[in-house]
C-alpha cells in the first residue's frame, strides 16, 4: 500500500473519530439548549442556523473544492491560488453578511427571530459550525491529507462553545445572550487555521483579478451545486415554518440534529479520498472505482450499529436529550434513518465526479433532486407536518444516490447495483435486527452476532485485504514516496 493510501486510512479513521467527538459536544449544547428554553426558542435557534446556512453557500462558489483538488495535483500552484482566493472569500463574507442582516431588518418575523438572524450570520467570518471564511484556511491542510489536524480544531472549538454556553446558563442569560456566547465562541478559529496552513502554502494576499475570475468560472459549476444542494437540505425547515408553528420546526429539528452529525462522516470520507483521487486523474485510473467502492465498504460498517441502535431507542434518545415533549419527534427520526446510508453514497460519488472534473453533472443532478424535493415536501409537509418532511428528505437522497451513481459509472452498470444491493440490504439488516432487539432481547444478541457476521461476508463489507491494510497501517513504517 504505498504512503498516501496510508494517509488516507489514517485521514478517515482519525476523522470519524473527530466528527463523532465534535458531534458528541453538539450534541450536550443542544440538550442543555433544549432542556433551558422553550421549544419555540429552540425552534429559533435552529431556524437562524439552517437560514444562515442556506444562504452560507455563496460565500464559497466552489472555490474551496478547486482549491482542494488544484493543490493536491499541482502543489507548486498553491502559494498562488491561496493568495489571491482569500481575499475573495473575506470580501465575499463580508457580503452575505450584509444581504443576510438586511433582509433579517425588513422582513417580517418577530423581534427575537431577527436579532437571532443577526447573531448566528457573524459567523460567516469566522464558525466552525457554519460554512465560514475561515473554510479557506482547511484547502492545504485537506489537500495535503493532515485532516487530524482539522478534526482536532473543530473539536477544540466544540469545547469552546460547550464552556461558553454553560457559563453563559450559570450566569441566568437571556436566550438571545446565550446564542450569541455560543456564536462568538468560535472566534480563535480563523487564526488557527491560518497558522496551521502557513507551514504548507506560505500565504501571501494578492489582488489577481483575471486568477479570481478563472476560480469564479471554474467554480460556478460546484457553487450552483453547493446552492442546489443547500436548497434541498432547507426547503423542509422554510415550509414548515409558513405551514406549521415554531414547535413543529422544534420537533423536526430535534429529529434532524441527531442525523445530521453522523452526515458528516460520509463527508469526511469523500474528504480524505478527494485529494487521492485527484492526483491519479479517475477518468484515466481504473483503481479509484477500488477506492470508491472501499470506502462505502468501511462507511456501512459504521453506519449498520449506529442505525440498528437510533432504530431500537429513538424515543429513548429524544427523551433523555430533549425532554419527554419531544419524544412524538420519534417517528421523524425513523423516517430519516434510510437517509444516512444513501447520503454517504451521494457524498462519495460526488468526490468522485469532482476529482474528474465533472463539475456540471453534479449541478445537473441537484437540479434534479431540488425539482423532487421541493414537490413532495409541497405535497407532504401540509398534512404531514414534520413526518411528511423527513420522507421528502430521506426519498430525494435515495434518488440522488441512484441518479450519482448511473452517471458516475456508466461503464461499469453490474458494478453499480451490487452498490446499491449493498446499501439496501444493509437497511434491511439495520431494521430487522432494531425488531428483535426491541421486541424479543433475549435472541436478539445471538441473533445481531450471526447476521452481522453473515452480511460481513455475503455483502463482502470485510475482505482479506482489508486485514492486511490494517496489519500495513498500525506495524509496518510507511516507505517514502519517490518524487
Amino acid at each position: 500500500m504505498t504512503h498516501s493510501r496510508l494517509q488516507m486510512v489514517s485521514n478517515i479513521a482519525a476523522n470519524i473519530i473527530g466528527t463523532l467527538a465534535v458531534k458528541g459536544f453538539d450534541l450536550l449544547v443542544v440538550f442543555l439548549l433544549a432542556r433551558h428554553f422553550s421549544v419555540a426558542q429552540f425552534g429559533i435557534f435552529s431556524f437562524a442556523f439552517y437560514t444562515v446556512g442556506l444562504f452560507a453557500v455563496l460565500m464559497d462558489l466552489g472555490i474551496n473544492f478547486i482549491l482542494i483538488r488544484e493543490i493536491a495535483a499541482n502543489p507548486q500552484q498553491g502559494n498562488r491560488l491561496m493568495g489571491a482566493a482569500i481575499p475573495l472569500r473575506l470580501f465575499l463574507a463580508f457580503a452575505i453578511m450584509a444581504g443576510i442582516m438586511g433582509l433579517a431588518l425588513i422582513s417580517d418575523y418577530p423581534f427575537d427571530t431577527k436579532i437571532a438572524l443577526l447573531i448566528v450570520s457573524t459567523g460567516l467570518l469566522f464558525s466552525s459550525r457554519i460554512p465560514s471564511f475561515a473554510d479557506v484556511f482547511k484547502a492545504p491542510l485537506i489537500a495535503t491529507l493532515t485532516m487530524k489536524t482539522i478534526a482536532g480544531v473543530d473539536v477544540v472549538s466544540r469545547v469552546l462553545g460547550l464552556l461558553a454556553v454553560s457559563i453563559a446558563l450559570g450566569m441566568k442569560l437571556k436566550f438571545l445572550w446565550v446564542l450569541a456566547a455560543y456564536v462568538g465562541s468560535s472566534l480563535p478559529v480563523p487564526f488557527i487555521y491560518m497558522r496551521l496552513a502557513r507551514p504548507i502554502c506560505p500565504i501571501r494576499w494578492t489582488v489577481d483579478v483575471s486568477l479570481w475570475w478563472s476560480l469564479l468560472q471554474k467554480g460556478f459549476p460546484l457553487a450552483m451545486a453547493g446552492i442546489l444542494n443547500q436548497a434541498i437540505s432547507q426547503v423542509d425547515i422554510l415550509l414548515l415554518s409558513r405551514f406549521h408553528p415554531a414547535e413543529q420546526i422544534g420537533f423536526y429539528s430535534a429529529a434532524r440534529r441527531l442525523i445530521e452529525p453522523l452526515e458528516l462522516l460520509s463527508i469526511s470520507v469523500m474528504y480524505s479520498i478527494l485529494p487521492v483521487m485527484a492526483k491519479q486523474r479517475p477518468d484515466q485510473d481504473q483503481s479509484n472505482a477500488t477506492l470508491l467502492d472501499d470506502a462505502f465498504r468501511y462507511l456501512l460498517l459504521i453506519q449498520i450499529p449506529i442505525l440498528i441502535g437510533m432504530g431500537v431507542w429513538h424515543e429513548n434518545i429524544l427523551h433523555l436529550l430533549y425532554g419527554a415533549e419531544y419524544t412524538v419527534a420519534g417517528s421523524a427520526l425513523l423516517l430519516l434513518l434510510p437517509y444516512l446510508p444513501f447520503m454517504g453514497l451521494w457524498q462519495i460519488t460526488s468526490g468522485h465526479l469532482i476529482a474528474a472534473g465533472h463539475y456540471k453533472q453534479i449541478a445537473v443532478i441537484l437540479v434534479a433532486g431540488l425539482v423532487l424535493n421541493i414537490a413532495v415536501n409541497f405535497l407532504l409537509i401540509p398534512g404531514w407536518s414534520y413526518r411528511g418532511a423527513a420522507v421528502a428528505k430521506t426519498g430525494t437522497t435515495i434518488g440522488l444516490a441512484l441518479i450519482g451513481l448511473v452517471i458516475s459509472r456508466k461503464k461499469n452498470l453490474n458494478r453499480t447495483l451490487g452498490v446499491v444491493v449493498r446499501g439496501a440490504v444493509a437497511l434491511a439488516f439495520s431494521a430487522q435486527t432494531a425488531y428483535l432487539l426491541r421486541n424479543h432481547p433475549l435472541i436478539a444478541v445471538p441473533a445481531f452476532l450471526c447476521i452481522m457476521g453473515l452480511s460481513c461476508l455475503l455483502l463482502k463489507l470485510v475482505t482479506r485485504q482489508d486485514y492486511l491494510r490494517l496489519k500495513s497501517l498500525i506495524n509496518v513504517r510507511p516507505p517514502c514516496e519517490s518524487p
